[in-house]
């Protein structure tokens, strides 16, 4: 078994992804998928359990990164859904700006 190597905190913003399912499809496993293409697994405590509830959505994570056995895992200190712009009647409109979870 590979040694987990402990980072300092880290912010990264991406889409909350499954990436395990069950036999009836329903996810096990989450990461946060970001824009330049890096996959990162959420540890499943409380914080993680939260962003089951997110898929889908885009969020801002800020927590420890651990890295062994070839994948990275993120344990969820703080996160923040980014709320997308709504376009009415031709417009765009921020609404409500984003949510802060801790």
């Amino acid at each position: 078994m590979a040694h987990k190597k402990e980072q300092e905190e880290l912010r990264i913003q991406g889409l909350i992804v499954p990436v395990a399912w069950d036999e009836e499809g329903n996810p096990l496993s989450i990461a946060v998928s970001t824009f330049d293409e890096e996959e990162y697994i959420v540890e499943r405590d409380i914080k993680g359990q939260q962003l089951f509830g997110l898929l889908r959505e885009q969020v801002e994570v800020r927590g420890k990164v651990h890295t062994g056995d070839g994948a990275k895992t993120i344990k969820v200190k703080k996160y923040v859904l980014i709320k997308k712009p709504e376009l009415i009647g031709g417009f765009l409109r921020e609404e409500g700006g984003n949510q802060a979870r801790e």
